[in-house]
């Protein structure tokens, strides 16, 4: 008797629990979910880092020949750049190539200049829309054979400017022609015929830890380009990040004010020529190579390999395992290999 007394006990027990939850109607009710915001945003992949939206994350990304001579620094824009390449186009002088995954709210970019086909070889991989203002002879013939969508500054009047006070001040105009970001969304709304993308893989091998490249001191990274330029990256420690220095000035964003800082730098080793036609020219073979990976205030020789225009540098540490990076800015360095012996790292 006394057990099935609570029994019954234990059942009107559990009815009455089952109602409390369901609110006392007989009707099922759920608390909503807390979604992680974090895991619903997409992660870039020219970073790593989420954040994006679905439409940015749809969305091929821009890529914008600047000027570097010193005429030209600082430049604008570059602040918000998730990647930029660096190599020598002629006279030792160097051109940077920014590229932007999340293009919708910019400012100013510029010095905007002209192309070289090999910035075509790292913007191709990336499906990126290409801006510029001008390009050399085998530039353009490249574009022709590959079909990249690229927009030409001489051939679109009234979507980019010439700052005339700051022209005369740098001693030309190409040292002070821009585009701004509503600018750049009209040129684009009005000449890419197709902005989506489906290119979504990582364009490095992100590292989910944070990952203390090597044994090689890197406090101070100094990278030749050429008897013109040497480009020096100092590490901050506070902020895990390194700075840029050229011509003896630490860059800047000219557009806000911010001091230019990524997270790694990629040295790579590339067999340099001047061009057997147009002997002005720079010209490199991009098939692979030795250098460098540095962040966290050290670094390690790498190697990398690249195969077509459309292929992506591929990045191997000295046992031939696939290079781990960290999820951040990365500044890419493509150095003559003649010159391989001016760089030097210190603490």
């Amino acid at each position: 008797m006394l057990k099935r007394i609570v029994s019954v006990l234990l059942v009107l027990s559990i009815m009455v629990l089952a109602c409390a939850c369901s609110g006392g109607t007989g009707e099922s009710s759920s608390v909503p979910q807390q979604e992680d915001d974090t895991a619903q945003q997409g992660v870039n992949p020219l970073t790593g880092l989420p954040g994006l939206s679905d439409e940015v994350m749809a969305t091929r990304p821009v890529a914008v020949m600047i000027n570097n001579i010193r005429n030209a620094v600082p430049q604008d824009g570059l602040s918000d750049a998730d990647l930029i390449y660096e190599a020598e186009t002629e006279g030792g002088i160097t051109r940077l190539l920014a590229v932007y995954k999340d293009w919708s709210n910019l400012s100013q970019i510029g010095p905007v200049r002209s192309a070289r086909e090999y910035y075509l070889d790292f913007a191709m991989p990336l499906d990126a829309i290409f801006v510029h203002i001008g390009k050399s002879v085998t530039a353009s013939e490249k574009m022709q054979s590959i079909g990249i969508d690229n927009l030409d500054g001489n051939f679109l009047s009234g979507y980019f400017f010439t700052d005339r006070t700051l022209a005369a001040q740098r001693g030309g105009q190409e040292h002070a022609t821009f585009i701004t970001g509503e600018e750049l969304k009209k040129l684009i709304a009005d000449k890419i015929e197709d902005t989506s993308t489906d290119k979504q893989d990582p364009v490095f091998n992100f590292s989910e830890y944070k990952v203390v490249p090597g044994d090689v001191a890197a406090g101070t990274i100094s990278v030749r380009f050429s008897g013109y330029l040497t480009g020096t990256f100092q590490y901050q420690p506070k902020t895990g990040t390194y700075t840029r220095s050229e011509f003896g000035t630490t860059l800047s964003d000219r557009a806000n004010g911010e001091t230019l800082a990524v997270d790694n730098v990629l040295i790579l080793y590339a067999t340099g020529s001047q061009h057997p036609t147009y002997p002005i020219l720079k010209t490199f073979t991009l098939d692979s190579g030795t250098g460098y990976y540095a962040s966290r205030g050290m670094a390690q020789p790498i190697t990398w390999t690249k195969g077509g225009t459309d292929e992506p540098f591929k990045l191997y540490d000295t046992s031939g395992e696939e290079l781990q990076i960290n999820t951040g800015k990365t500044w890419i360095c493509v150095v003559d290999k003649d010159y391989q012996n001016g760089t030097t790292f210190s603490e």
